[in-house]
């Protein structure tokens, strides 16, 4: 191997270990229906690579699934979500989320309600609306 290469690849590994807690780590993402008067939640997420289909939510019912950031960093989920008339997609998964502020401990908890849709917040204890139904 060429001096040259060797140091790309040095680089590379330094680079991948520094990142290392947020692409080794096991990301969950949960879709909850916090919908009134029985209301079902169809959702349907999907990345580039994995398409999760769809997913018919009763009252609060969880919809969730767990996988390993890509080491480039460029893992994105969206889901559309729909009940009665109201629909939505949205990104539920991005580096550029700031998924350390919003996602605790590697779980991305979503809920949606009538409003639009919440995520649940660590420091606060509680749900932060991120999505206004279109």
């Amino acid at each position: 191997m060429s001096r040259y290469n060797s140091s790309v690849l040095l680089l590379l590994l330094a680079l991948a270990l520094s990142e290392s807690s947020v692409v080794l780590s096991k990301w969950h993402v949960h879709i909850v229906n916090g919908l009134s008067n029985n209301t079902i939640l169809n959702v349907h997420c999907q990345s580039k690579n994995d398409d999760l289909g769809w997913h018919a939510l009763a009252a609060e019912e969880d919809f969730n699934w767990a996988f390993h950031m890509n080491i480039f960093r460029t893992t994105l989920f969206f889901c559309y979500m729909q009940w009665k008339e109201v629909k939505g997609s949205f990104k539920v998964f991005s580096v550029d989320m700031g998924l350390h502020t919003i996602c605790y401990d590697s779980v991305c908890t979503y809920r949606a309600e009538e409003k639009g849709v919440y995520v649940y917040n660590e420091s606060m204890k509680g749900y932060l609306l991120v999505y206004l139904w279109p």
